[in-house]
């Protein structure tokens, strides 16, 4: 189906290229400067947001940032940031809870400014100035850029701190269409359990080869991730049928199906089993570094929230400096007894399970 697609795409190309042409006047717009616009959506983000608003300083003209209905303090540190650097990059804060994060980025694009639109997740790193390819460098090469484009940046996946990956995911990956050039057709739509950016056949599509991006991946609390993980099965539950079942309605059966408890606590310890499991290869800084200047920072300075604990040389706990609750928490017997392992061998498939050597 998708190479079906893709012939498809380089028949109907030229067509599309050659409608654009003809008919400029009604998909560009005078009322956009030259320069890049960020837009930021974050909910409950509030560790990672002044190391990823603090990356854009320098490559974005504009920052929005759109709170999503945070309950922990993103919003204050939205406002601090656009304090401390007014005079650097034009910020501006919108608050919009409740809405799908499409229509947050729909919102973002309504208040952009500038013709570069770049859709900035409130856990991606920029790399500033080191490195081959860099946000500096990036915004030399698309002052050159006339035509319509839209450009995938490659990100290097972190997951649990900022010294371990993912066993089971890529720790880099080709990335996304975080930086297109705008046009009166852009649009963001809700697909699945994901918002997709709606980019016109027309569109050239460049990709950068290496990683220009820190992906801060589960850097979040474990009561975080396991509301995203229950949330975006969700989703995909109700888009991929004609299931209309209520959230919280899933979230319990869910639990009891995939850990076999309600009670938050043992839910806790036993989700806390399966991540350490997942998320706790250690990253090659020799193949992969250097770390991207703001989070390099925020380890010199002592601001590492998340760290990993070992014994035998074999990580056994994540750590979180500002929640001790697992580490408090008295397991029951039937928590001692649930079986992480057999329960990633119940759902992982056999190439899945090599992978994290079990």
């Amino acid at each position: 189906m998708s190479s079906t697609k893709t012939f498809l795409k380089k028949i109907l190309k030229p067509i599309a290229s050659l409608n654009y042409f003809i008919s400029k006047k009604q998909f560009e717009s005078s009322e956009w400067k030259e320069g890049v616009s960020a837009v930021v959506v974050a909910r409950n983000e509030s560790y990672n947001l002044p190391i990823v608003l603090e990356s854009l300083i320098g490559f974005a003209d504009q920052i929005i940032c759109i709170d999503n209905g945070s309950s922990d303090d993103s919003l204050l540190k939205m406002k601090k940031f656009q304090q401390q650097f007014s005079s650097q990059v034009l910020v501006e804060i919108i608050e919009s809870p409740g809405k799908l994060l499409g229509d947050c980025r729909n919102i973002g694009l309504q208040h952009s400014k500038f013709n570069w639109h770049l859709r900035w997740d409130a856990d991606m790193v920029f790399r500033q100035q080191i490195g081959k390819y860099n946000s500096k460098w990036l915004k030399e090469k698309i002052k050159n850029i006339n035509y319509p484009t839209a450009i995938k940046l490659a990100r290097l996946n972190l997951s649990g701190d900022f010294h371990h990956v993912s066993k089971l995911h890529q720790v880099e990956d080709e990335g996304e269409a975080f930086l297109v050039k705008r046009t009166k057709k852009l649009s963001y739509a809700e697909h699945g359990k994901f918002d997709v950016l709606k980019i016109p056949l027309f569109y050239n599509v460049i990709e950068i080869p290496e990683p220009i991006v820190f992906h801060l991946n589960q850097l979040k609390s474990l009561d975080r991730i396991m509301y995203r993980n229950q949330y975006f099965n969700w989703r995909k539950s109700v888009s991929n049928s004609n299931n209309q079942q209520d959230f919280d309605s899933f979230r319990k059966e869910w639990e009891l199906k995939m850990f076999g408890t309600n009670e938050h606590n043992s839910l806790m310890y036993r989700f806390h089993k399966k991540f350490v499991l997942l998320h706790s290869a250690p990253l090659d800084m020799n193949l992969y570094g250097p770390y991207a200047e703001q989070i390099q920072k925020a380890i010199n300075e002592g601001n590492e929230r998340f760290s990993y604990k070992y014994e035998n040389g074999k990580p056994v706990a994540r750590l979180d400096k500002e929640d001790s609750s697992i580490e408090n928490y008295i397991p029951t017997k039937e928590d001692l007894a649930w079986d992480a392992i057999a329960h990633l061998k119940n759902i992982l498939s056999d190439k899945e399970q090599k992978k994290i050597g079990i």
